[in-house]
């Protein structure tokens, strides 16, 4: 355990339309049990990388389900085993950005690119010196991709740092108003970049629900509408211009709650609830015709290093 209970991390991916969800149901399972891993939707395809496997190791296995597929096959492996870690995808380069390294989570400021259908990781410039992270919130920010708080070593973070892939360069951005790690983020229809709850410390004692917002070119953050419910590391992704937050932590429990905020309206709503509660995974979205889908991989079922392999999945006509 990092603190007295386990913390999360959760990535945000796009697509969808509509927010009027059918029911949860069950997704191809893992090949194994994971945890603290990363995922991100590339091309409709789910990515599954790094993470906790069944037997506590911290592995590099990449994971990946193709639409419309029944099994999960490997990907090329990541460079380095990683929990923690941010994932994007920018132009069909898929990004691995930081992440913690070990059983006792040293942030590593290290940085890699896959390019599309490439078999092999290239390295990519680092993190500037001493803004190494894992457990941020990951925002694609029309060409960049910003990292917002995160964990460091011994304390959650406020400061907030962006990665220009063209540049192959890191900028810094104005800090949050208070440290965060495990917050989700999104890019609001307005350009604002948003940063959604998360933990003031590496504890889930304090779960935050605040929701705040730096528009473009800002130079501080404002707050938005809170989160109705407090929490770290929910499965999240943006369905059209709704963040959806699904499960994730606060105080000594994992969640299966499940709300909605509307990027351009600032205004939450209630959802179907998970069928049990889960921490320790990311959510991603993949469009259909009708509408789309938020995919939830893995974590647990409560704060503790039990692994699971099922995958949840909530329809969104």
């Amino acid at each position: 355990m990092r603190a007295a209970a386990c913390a999360w991390l959760v990535v945000v991916a796009a697509c969808g339309d509509n927010l009027e969800p059918s029911a949860w149901r069950s997704g191809p399972p893992l090949p194994g049990g994971r945890l603290e891993a990363s995922v991100v939707a590339v091309d409709d395809a789910l990515w599954v990388v790094g993470g906790f496997d069944d037997e506590l190791r911290i592995v590099d296995d990449v994971w990946i389900l193709e639409p419309g597929a029944e099994a999960w096959r490997a990907g090329p492996a990541a460079p380095l085993a990683l929990t923690h870690a941010g994932l994007a995808v920018v132009d069909g380069t898929l990004y691995l950005l930081g992440g913690l390294v070990g059983t006792d989570f040293t942030p590593s400021g290290r940085a890699w690119a896959l390019d599309a259908g490439g078999e092999a990781w290239r390295e990519v410039a680092s993190m500037p010196e001493d803004e190494a992270r894992g457990a941020a919130a990951v925002i694609v920010d029309g060409v960049r991709i910003v990292l917002a708080g995160g964990a460091g070593q011994d304390a959650a973070l406020a400061s907030v740092i962006a990665y220009d892939p063209a540049a192959d360069a890191w900028t810094s951005l104005p800090a949050l108003p208070e440290p965060r790690s495990h917050p989700v983020g999104a890019r609001a229809p307005d350009g604002a970049v948003i940063v959604v709850g998360g933990l003031a410390t590496l504890d889930a004692r304090s779960a935050r629900a605040t929701v705040l917002a730096l528009a473009p070119d800002g130079d501080a953050w404002t707050e938005r509408a809170a989160m109705p419910t407090a929490r770290g590391g929910c499965a999240a992704a943006v369905i059209g211009e709704t963040l959806i937050c699904a499960g994730g932590e606060a105080g000594a429990a994992a969640l299966a709650v499940t709300e909605a905020y509307d990027l351009a309206a600032d205004a939450w709503t209630t959802l179907s609830p998970m069928r049990q509660p889960r921490a320790g995974t990311h959510g991603a979205a993949i469009v259909t015709d009708g509408g789309g889908a938020l995919w939830v991989p893995g974590g647990a079922h409560a704060l503790r290093y039990e692994p699971i392999a099922s995958v949840t999945v909530l329809e969104v006509p």
